[in-house]
């Protein structure tokens, strides 16, 4: 049994107060999720053990161990440390720093192994772990993962509170930020050109009130940036709450009549306010205004561009600034990147697939997961161009010094790094952005598809499985609704990925044998949700989403957990709102959820799902949140 999920450990986090249950801290996240500080503390032991027991680590080396801030008060960081230092090994404490900076630090300093204790994008109520393995900073392949779950689920935690804390604590927290400086500042990291000030950008950053506070804005400055404002810099506020990169994800276009669910972003009012302002300013002195939104560990980011002549904002995913560094790549090297890999995941759209194809890379795809990229980057390193996820991690190879004066290639999803470096591949392509088309040129660089994420929430992930009686009933559907959609002729292909063995992944062909979309399903490996993506060209978009939604439908039939307390709650509230009743959010019962946030509830059901809409007088059903009454909650 695997603890893990796509990348690592995620839950919603309690203290032993709030728990009112006899399980162990393991058994408590088994069966429902939650994470405790004994957990942290149990997982971090076992993963040194592991490091130990396999001869990765001997007793006196150290674990590089960092955080977001997440944990205003300290106490689970501190039952992680603790962990590293009852097994034996010392903790080199880098403290709140950007994920990034972890492997970072292990190459710098030849270390085997670290530990980010973060939930990444997840929402502020929750928490994980995740970890790295050998100077290379490379997350652990799924056999790794399942030995280090074994010695966790079979550890005495009597064992774990008898045992001392013999490895020592070692604060490394300024060596640690005075290398993230020196690495994003080398010339080795940096496409910016040595010696020529920066193109006059008015730069926003949305730190998501994470680890990228307060370092992104010194680093960009460093850089060259003469004008850089940063916003959601507060953890006490909520990392990830109205801010950061999920709110952005699946949107290609803010109009600030209609910025939906991004009203309460302050970021996004800020960039049409700043963007106002550049427009109004004299034609010599105006300043492009462009925004970089970080998730709240900081390994990924998307940027976004005021567009003057609509009074709109642009959002460039990760699949658009990927094609960016592959074409800076390209035109100032094409000795050397000609035929060079360009990989991203299922996840990406299909043109810009085409696009690095078109430019002359050698093109790769990969299951879900930066990991999967990083396994790409380093086999062999040299003829790795570019690796990227549509949700924002890029990576392009990076060098550091070791403590032996060694020039190290480290490969790593780094979301500083990867948006300076977007930045210089932009205006290196395209340097003037008064001239004519030069808007359309940077937000898209490749003619989008259609690309759809429909999310079922709230799911048990095991009845999502390979071979499972609802894998099998969305294959046959499918089968069925391609020749509805497009014609008789038309099949899917069935593509496996060794890596993610239940993604179900179907290419759609035409009658004659040409490849017209794609669709995949998977389980989220840090929310319990799960996917249904598909794409294809924009003429097709209709029959797309109707497809999409159809797969919908079945799933939100099939496999959903009704124990879940978002779960139940969802069905509470389609109950109230049946058939046509709308509820301001002021008038939900108050225990309508048993524990946690009635707006993420509404956030995930309304907007995500899609059963609820918002109107004058509150939230009620749409015609699919009506059906799904009909069909889930009256039977």
């Amino acid at each position: 049994m695997r603890l893990q999920g796509t990348d690592g450990i995620r839950g919603v986090i309690k203290k032993g107060k709030d728990l009112g249950s006899t399980q162990s801290s393991v058994q408590l996240y088994l069966s429902s999720g939650t994470l405790t500080g004994e957990f942290f503390e149990i997982y971090c032991f076992g993963f040194a053990r592991y490091l130990r027991k396999t001869g990765k680590l001997a007793s006196g080396r150290g674990i590089a161990i960092g955080w977001d801030p997440r944990d205003l008060s300290g106490d689970f960081t501190a039952r992680a440390v603790a962990g590293v230092r009852k097994a034996g090994l010392d903790a080199m404490v880098l403290g709140m720093v950007p994920t990034p900076l972890v492997p970072l630090y292990m190459a710098a300093r030849g270390l085997q192994a670290g530990i980010v204790i973060t939930a990444s994008h997840n929402p502020a109520d929750q928490n994980g772990v995740k970890i790295f393995l050998t100077p290379a900073g490379l997350k652990p392949l799924p056999e790794e993962e399942e030995e280090i779950s074994r010695l966790i689920l079979y550890l005495d935690p009597e064992e774990l509170k008898a045992a001392k804390e013999t490895g020592k604590h070692i604060d490394a927290r300024q060596e640690a930020r005075r290398l993230a400086l020196d690495f994003h500042a080398s010339p080795a990291n940096s496409w910016l050109p040595e010696g020529r000030p920066c193109p006059p950008v008015r730069l926003a950053i949305d730190a998501s009130n994470g680890a990228c506070s307060g370092i992104a804005a010194e680093i960009f400055r460093a850089a060259g940036f003469q004008e850089v404002v940063e916003f959601n810099v507060r953890p006490e506020e909520g990392i990830n709450e109205n801010c950061g990169v999920v709110g952005f994800e699946n949107i290609s276009l803010l109009k600030a009549d209609n910025p939906g669910a991004l009203s309460k972003n302050r970021f996004v009012k800020a960039m049409f306010e700043m963007g106002r302002k550049g427009r109004g300013e004299a034609d010599g002195e105006i300043k492009t205004t462009i925004g970089v939104v970080f998730d709240g560990d900081g390994d990924r980011f998307h940027l976004v561009v005021y567009d003057p002549k609509i009074d709109g904002i642009h959002v460039l995913s990760g699949d658009e600034a990927a094609i960016h560094q592959a074409r800076y790549l390209m035109k100032s090297g094409p000795d050397k990147w000609k035929g060079a890999l360009y990989v991203n995941t299922v996840e990406s759209d299909l043109q810009c697939s085409a696009a690095a194809a078109r430019a002359g890379f050698t093109v790769g795809k990969t299951g879900v997961g930066d990991k999967w990229l990083l396994r790409k980057a380093v086999e062999p390193p040299d003829s790795f161009a570019v690796g990227s996820e549509r949700s924002g991690h890029l990576i392009t190879a990076g060098y550091i010094a070791s403590r032996e004066n060694k020039n190290v290639p480290v490969f790593i999803g780094n979301g500083i790094k990867g948006a300076l470096n977007t930045l210089a591949a932009i205006f290196f392509l395209y340097p003037d952005p008064r001239e004519e088309g030069w808007m359309e040129k940077v937000v898209r660089p490749f003619p989008p598809g259609f690309n759809k994420i429909r999310y079922v929430y709230y799911t048990d992930k095991a009845k999502w499985r390979r071979d499972s009686g609802a894998w099998n009933r969305a294959r046959g559907l499918m089968a069925d609704k391609i020749k509805e959609f497009f014609g008789e002729g038309a099949f899917l292909r069935e593509k496996n990925f060794q890596e993610e063995p239940d993604l179900l992944y179907f290419e759609i062909m035409d009658s004659g044998g040409r490849l017209r979309a794609s669709l995949h399903i998977r389980n989220s490996g840090t929310e319990d949700k799960t996917g249904i993506t598909i794409k294809g060209p924009t003429e097709d978009k209709d029959l797309l989403a109707r497809l999409g939604q159809d797969v919908f439908k079945l799933l939100a039939v099939e496999i959903k957990n009704a124990a879940h307390p978002y779960c139940k709650a969802q069905n509470r509230l389609i109950r109230l709102l049946y058939p046509d009743r709308a509820i301001a959010r002021k008038d939900l019962p108050p225990d309508l959820l048993e524990s946690g946030s009635v707006d993420r509830l509404l956030r995930e059901v309304g907007e995500k799902e899609g059963l609820l809409e918002t109107v004058e007088a509150g939230c009620r059903l749409t015609e699919l949140g009506r059906w799904y009454f009909q069909i889930t909650i009256v039977k």
